[in-house]
């Protein structure tokens, strides 16, 4: 910082995740008094590192429109620093999608097979994705539900009355050449974080031609323009009609949203703002 100007790049909400993560571990802390105080002293002090940084940097670089304001909201003396930029699949990805999206069959029906895509942690709305699922399972029994990439943590936070019957399965990891194969066999996806980086899970359900049922969060705000009949908010009806979730602003959503344009975008707006400094973006 003293010789060069210098980016601090946000990659996720540090201090929103440390506030989620720390909710639950408290919850927890009857249990696990010792590994609670440990988690939370470490937190604490990762979060006065990004704190220190933020005051060094030239600019602050958040990661979508809802970070960049929540921090000139909650931290003002960030402002005059604040840019922002978003996050986008690689050239192959899109590709691959964009097949995949021509070639969507309509929902065999008669229930919905709905897809969750994440890590099984707090800030992922866990809590929230296990109450949707025994209130759905219950109301519309013919619905299943696959939830991957979520770890061993999924099926110890379940009842076990709704993996009995099968209708809700759990892929613990997969390789990324699985991923076509999981978009494909499902009619909805789910996305229910409370704090979220970006959610690269959206763009590759979105790209793929299934509508998601979204909370607000994450990159949620900033690609809801190009898909407002298909990116939805979370929870779903009970009796959705995804007739319409086909129409979406592709041309629009592929000018803003691929590595080439994120990188002109820097160009554009980062680099010029680090040699005006003290400008708003």
């Amino acid at each position: 910082a003293r010789h060069a100007p210098l980016v601090a790049r946000s990659v996720q909400p540090d201090l929103l995740s440390f506030r989620a993560d720390a909710r639950a571990a408290l919850r927890r802390a009857a249990s696990a008094p010792l590994t609670t105080a440990a988690h939370l002293a470490h937190g604490a002090r990762l979060n006065a590192a990004v704190v220190r940084g933020w005051r060094r940097a030239s600019l602050i670089l958040c990661l979508g429109t809802a970070e960049r304001e929540w921090m000139g909201r909650r931290l003002p003396w960030t402002r005059p620093r604040l840019a922002g930029y978003f996050n986008a699949l690689g050239p192959q990805e899109q590709e691959e999608l964009s097949r995949l999206r021509r070639e969507r069959p309509a929902p065999p029906g008669p229930g919905l097979r709905f897809l969750w895509i994440g890590r099984w942690a707090p800030h992922k709305g866990t809590s929230r994705l296990v109450r949707f699922l025994a209130e759905r399972t219950a109301a519309r029994p013919e619905d299943s539900f696959t939830l991957a990439g979520c770890g061993p943590g999924a099926r110890e936070s379940l009842p076990a009355g709704l993996l009995a019957g099968g209708r809700v399965r759990i892929v613990p990891s997969f390789p990324r050449s699985e991923l076509s194969a999981l978009l494909r066999g499902h009619d909805a996806g789910l996305f229910t974080s409370s704090v979220e980086g970006w959610g690269l899970s959206l763009n590759e359900m979105l790209e793929s031609g299934l509508p998601v049922f979204a909370t607000e969060a994450g990159g949620v705000r900033d690609l809801r323009p190009f898909f407002p009949r298909t990116l939805l908010p979370f929870p779903p009806p009970l009796d959705p009609d995804l007739s319409a979730c086909r129409e979406a602003d592709l041309d629009g959503y592929y000018r803003c949203f691929t590595w080439e344009q994120i990188a002109a975008r820097y160009e554009a707006e980062v680099l010029h703002r680090l040699r005006r400094p003290g400008k708003e973006a």
